[in-house]
């Protein structure tokens, strides 16, 4: 893990980012509901011990940045492949991974305190580049057997598979399927000939359903930290490569900087057009490689063109022979007009039951007058489409605790113990017949809880087809104590 600590000019914490390489897909494609996964959970837990709270309005909140880097063969999923029968595990495995990268940023961003803090200019180069046709030059042509260049963008047979330990795609197919395997049978020969071990199975970027020109970028600190932002998933070896590779070419030309930290990879930047493997993960051909869209040459490709950015960021400005400029003419091709479907169905109307009203407690539903530490809160309530207002910068539910406050009327006042956001609320929404909606509300109390009164709240929009108005509503359960260890769960 690599992390930078950023801290004001008065000394004041104000966030951090680390880097490492590890797939945010602990929870299943069976969970339906929005998740953070691994990255998600680290960065709210780390957030949380700074202090920051996301409802509240604070100038000086903190923010923790869990970022990718080159996963593109790491997976979380440390106890073994993912079974229907083992899905309900999913969570304390999420938890796991998450908390194995939160205690090394605990330990890093303490370390960082004492380091000698870093200050200069920061600077970029970026180009756009068409992965289609980069032609290697002589230095960079090292397989002997590929052409020498990329190849219009594919994706192989294996792609198809998915992978055995983060998720099966179709079942028939198995990883590893090389051309020859099968009799050598293709449509697309010439095509074929520069993809080499990747049997084809469709020609994606010819028929403009995966991008070939892709942006590149390098970010440099105080000429003594990189980043590198490639729009790839990178398998670990190939990261190791791109960055020594980067690594050798900074070092040629900033001879002056004694602490050159090694580069960073920020993986999945400014766009994606799927993995990036080393020449020998590709001739395997597993899910990684028949999903390396480009060829076999993708790899060096890449590190020709950041030597190039490299060069252009440090030597442009100087009358070297050795620099070259960037030609940042080639722009990646609108997509206006070429029918981008949106799938966002509006809500045509929002029906409630008789007798009843949007954000009323579903009967029989209600909350128990007593819960434990341990124990789980579930209400139900009659509401609308979720997607009649996002609530972005809001929440769709609050567990509030009672604050006595003397000098108030009513005694106290309600305040936001927990929302959507926190890891443990959820918020299901369930269709109930055409046009009514009902929702779920569930709260696990930690052991940290605070004893004392609470109360579930639930926040919504609803939308009438007559008038084609949203309204807001809201609703709350009745009143419930938690009493610490013993209660019912």
């Amino acid at each position: 893990m690599t992390l930078w600590r950023f801290d004001g000019l008065d000394g004041y914490p104000i966030g951090m980012i680390n880097w490492f390489a590890v797939h945010p897909t602990s929870m299943g494609n069976w969970y339906t509901l929005i998740t953070g996964d691994n990255k998600g959970y680290a960065a709210y837990e780390f957030e949380r011990e700074q202090g920051t709270k996301h409802l509240m309005d604070r100038p000086r909140a903190f923010v923790a940045a869990f970022a990718q880097s080159n996963e593109g063969d790491v997976s979380p999923n440390i106890c073994g492949p993912r079974y229907p029968c083992t899905q309900h595990k999913d969570f304390e495995r999420m938890v796991t991974v998450a908390n194995a990268q939160l205690d090394c940023a605990r330990k890093l961003y303490a370390e960082a305190l004492t380091a000698q803090p870093i200050a200069g200019n920061v600077s970029f180069a970026h180009q756009y580049v068409d992965y289609c046709s980069i032609q290697l030059e002589k230095r960079w042509q090292l397989n002997a057997e590929c052409p020498t260049s990329t190849s219009s963008g594919c994706i192989g047979v294996s792609m198809v598979s998915g992978t055995e330990f983060d998720g099966r795609g179709v079942p028939a197919i198995k990883e590893g399927i090389r051309w020859g395997t099968y009799p050598k049978v293709t449509t697309l020969p010439e095509l074929q000939s520069l993809q080499k071990e990747k049997p084809i199975i469709f020609p994606t970027a010819r028929y403009g359903m995966s991008p070939k020109v892709l942006p590149l970028q390098l970010f440099s600190i105080a000429d003594c930290l990189h980043i590198a932002a490639v729009p790839f998933e990178m398998t670990t070896m190939a990261g190791r490569r791109l960055r020594a590779s980067l690594m050798t070419s900074l070092k040629e030309l900033l001879p002056g900087v004694k602490e050159l930290h090694e580069p960073v990879i920020a993986g999945l930047s400014n766009a994606y057009c799927g993995y990036m493997t080393t020449r020998e993960e590709y001739a395997v051909q597993r899910y990684e490689g028949a999903s390396t869209h480009f060829g076999p040459n993708q790899l060096v490709a890449t590190c020709q063109q950041f030597e190039i950015l490299a060069k252009t960021m440090y030597l442009s400005s100087k009358s070297d022979h050795k620099a070259r400029s960037v030609n940042v003419g080639l722009n990646p091709p609108s997509i206006k007009g070429m029918g981008v479907l949106d799938y966002n169905i509006p809500v045509i109307h929002d029906g409630v039951a008789s007798g009843s009203s949007f954000g009323a407690v579903v009967l029989g539903s209600d909350v128990l007058k007593e819960y434990g530490w341990g124990s789980t809160v579930k209400v139900c309530f009659h509401a609308a489409h979720p997607k009649n207002n996002l609530r972005t910068q809001s929440t769709f539910l609050e567990v509030q605790r009672w604050m006595p406050d003397c000098d108030r009327n009513e005694g106290g006042i309600w305040v936001i113990h927990a929302d959507d956001g926190d890891t443990n609320t959820t918020f299901r929404w369930t269709r109930q017949g055409t046009f009514r909606s009902m929702v779920t509300v569930e709260w696990h109390i930690s052991e940290t809880t605070p004893k004392g009164k609470y109360r579930i709240k639930v926040n919504g929009d609803c939308k009438h087809f007559l008038w084609r108005t949203v309204t807001p509503y809201s609703g709350v359960s009745s009143s419930f104590t938690v009493v610490g260890p013993g209660a019912p769960a």
